[in-house]
């Protein structure tokens, strides 16, 4: 097949773009295309003919057809996942016209960065498939997804499938461009949070590679490697699920420029400061409601209770070592550790749409965006999240 590509010029990998070639700009995503997958989808005719002239070049329907199939695959995930109305949000994000003129260089440093992980962290995915991780956001808070269709006024958040993936240049952007007086904050906690979750994301995928290791290679041993990792990396996402908590507090009340709650030494405190502060309209928000409800001292002290159960001395929770050591059937008590991990990371995941939502009601009030709301492609994307709740 080699040299039939060859013979035919079209050795190299064909790149489709979201956006029309005059729109394309940083940060869009791209389907690459094997020239072998391109072949194998093509018609017999087309391929009988091509092979008499020595030329082919594919349709442009077919490109555009396996673009998306690899673009829902790799990128947007599952319907449980808005996968289709995030990508044709996203094709009318890209295709609009809009400069980034107001980044500082660190923002760009940080959108580089976060861009870099973004595809280390999803190639992690592609090697190692698991729909056990896709976060299904769908089904879990149908009434938060509506959102993704507004924020991408100022937030544009790409993917929900296994972490919050946004387009920060264009987010870190806008929060310059509003001349919101805590901007520099915003964007280092949004940031930071963005950074979390994928460390998180990374993380449960790990955890699970440890269970299959497990379930492969225990055999008679009393305890093996790969179930100490999957310890001490449990250990390390309840850090990293308590820590997304804590700086999206933060992220909130730079939002309404509440400068002191970071200040507070206590959790209850900084709810307390944060509530103080909130602007009456906000409180009024469902999406405000659902935020209060899973930032509470209740959540924490919950993710809190989870972690003392595995690390504390007496035993007394079922998420303990004792409940694998030495036992055959270990990974039954690891995959409901993971389990409980996964509910918490898509938990924060949800919350974390809902806090873009403020923050880009917030930035949409200071600087309005160029476009009216019912230009939105949003009439799919409320028909998609119908045909999931009636599942």
């Amino acid at each position: 097949m080699t040299l039939l590509f060859t013979i035919f010029k079209q050795n190299e990998d064909f790149l489709i773009s979201l956006a029309q070639p005059d729109k394309i700009k940083k940060d869009c995503p791209i389907a690459i295309i094997p020239p072998q997958l391109a072949w194998q989808r093509e018609s017999f005719k087309r391929k009988i003919i091509s092979c008499f002239t020595l030329s082919w070049n594919p349709r442009e329907e077919l490109l555009q057809e396996l673009a998306h199939e690899i673009l829902i695959k790799e990128i947007f995930g599952l319907k449980e996942d808005l996968a289709e109305p995030l990508l044709d949000l996203m094709i009318w994000h890209f295709n609009r016209d809009w400069e980034l003129n107001y980044l500082k260089d660190s923002d760009i440093e940080k959108s580089k960065a976060l861009e870099a992980m973004t595809t280390l962290t999803r190639q992690r995915y592609w090697n190692a498939r698991s729909f056990q991780l896709n976060l299904k956001l769908g089904l879990r808070a149908p009434q938060i997804c509506i959102l993704l269709a507004p924020v991408v006024a100022k937030v544009p958040i790409k993917s929900i499938q296994y972490f919050i993936d946004i387009h920060s240049r264009y987010a870190f952007n806008s929060i310059r461009k509003s001349g919101h007086p805590s901007s520099d904050q915003i964007i280092s906690y949004l940031y930071e949070i963005l950074f979390l979750q994928q460390k998180i994301a990374t993380s449960l995928h790990s955890f699970l590679l440890s269970i299959d290791l497990i379930k492969k290679t225990k055999g008679e041993s009393m305890l093996i490697k790969n179930e100490m990792d999957a310890i001490i990396n449990a250990d390390i996402i309840f850090s990293y699920l308590k820590a997304t908590i804590e700086k999206t507090i933060a992220l909130i009340g730079y939002t309404y420029n509440i400068k002191s709650t970071e200040s507070k030494k206590t959790h209850k405190q900084k709810i307390k400061n944060l509530i103080d502060g909130i602007p009456t309209r906000v409180k009024e928000l469902s999406y405000y409601h659902f935020i209060d409800e899973f930032i509470s001292t209740k959540h924490i002290e919950e993710i809190n209770r989870y972690r003392t159960g595995l690390l504390h001395k007496k035993g007394i929770s079922d998420l303990q070592p004792h409940n694998y050591f030495g036992k055959i059937d270990s990974p039954l008590c690891l995959i409901k550790l993971f389990e409980i991990l996964h509910e918490q990371h898509a938990k924060n995941s949800a919350i974390i749409i809902a806090t873009i939502a403020l923050l880009s009601d917030e930035l949409v009030y200071m600087d309005p965006p160029d476009y009216k709301i019912y230009e939105l492609p949003s009439q799919r994307f409320t028909d998609w999240l119908k045909t999931i709740n009636l599942d």
